[in-house]
């Protein structure tokens, strides 16, 4: 079983991978910023489009938004070529990731903090929830964590039941005496 059948090649940002990216970003405009040099706004615009293309998702409509230092607007080449120069520098593998990512992650995201797939799906825009449903991903990590809370909740529903109630205080007794 694939964890994503539309396109397996692709994949979010884990939080950690996001977040050493979103301070490259950062640190880049603060970099240029203090050698005096006026490409420090491209930097910080580059910087923008990241964490927008995070929480609204970069097309090629928010593409237009921002200008380029030439006078043109920006064209998604030269931004992947920023990200893919970004993922380089911090050593993460660029197979699987691209700018949608950024989109994938944050509704991977919302998802893995609990929020509910209805409000999900409204904030990503979209009128159902089968579109929606090609952006859930979730971690290894969230499954895990998640099926373990779902077995103890199962475990200890169960061990109650069996003890009257009280948790933890079931006793082996293969003797049918008392515990002793």
């Amino acid at each position: 079983m694939q964890e994503f059948e539309g396109r397996p090649s692709k994949r979010p940002f884990t939080k950690e991978e996001l977040q050493k990216l979103l301070d490259r970003a950062d640190d880049e405009a603060e970099l240029i910023e203090a050698t005096g040099k006026k490409c420090w706004q491209a930097a910080y615009r580059d910087a923008v489009m990241v964490k927008l293309g995070y929480s609204y998702g970069l097309t090629l409509h928010t593409l237009d938004l921002f200008p380029s230092e030439r006078g043109g607007l920006i064209v998604e080449s030269t931004f992947l070529r920023r990200l893919r120069r970004y993922l380089n520098e911090l050593g993460m593998p660029a197979h699987g990731l691209d700018l949608h990512s950024l989109r994938r992650s944050y509704a991977t995201h919302l998802l893995e903090a609990g929020w509910d797939p209805r409000f999900v799906q409204h904030q990503m825009g979209h009128e159902y929830a089968s579109t929606t449903g090609i952006y859930q991903f979730v971690s290894d990590d969230f499954r895990s964590t998640t099926l373990r809370a779902s077995l103890d909740r199962t475990m200890d529903q169960t061990l109650g039941k069996q003890s009257g109630g009280q948790r933890g205080s079931v006793r082996s007794n293969t003797r049918g005496g008392s515990p002793s």
